[in-house]
């Protein structure tokens, strides 16, 4: 499973960058974009790392849930590996780590509250 070839620099201010698919062909779904500070690489390893602990029975429910008057997701971790984790406004998980930053997503996470 090799992360993407592409690389953003992210070496400016947060912009919007085009979204990187972390594995070719894909097989995760697990795309970043909104890369701060950060090379494709890094962002792309640690998002294949959260995808594949929250895939593990019992660590969706330890990772998020869904407010049941709200729908909305609610975090119940803050941090994963070093990185803090967030959710964007649009509800996606958002990694930052000093002054990087990164917004991932993916076919199967975060899980959508229906």
């Amino acid at each position: 499973m090799a992360a993407a070839a592409s690389s953003v620099s992210g070496g400016g201010a947060r912009g919007a960058t085009p979204m990187i698919e972390c594995q070719h062909p894909v097989t995760t779904g697990v795309y970043v974009y909104n890369l701060t500070h950060l090379a494709a690489k890094p962002a792309c390893a640690a998002a294949l790392e959260l995808w594949r602990w929250e895939a593990k029975p019992g660590n969706l429910a330890r990772l998020q849930v869904c407010g049941s008057r709200t729908r909305k997701p609610t975090l119940r971790l803050d941090s994963f590996e070093g990185w803090r984790i967030s959710l964007t406004a649009k509800g996606q998980f958002q990694l930052a780590r000093q002054t990087s930053s990164f917004d991932l997503t993916g076919t199967d996470f975060p899980l959508p509250c229906l």
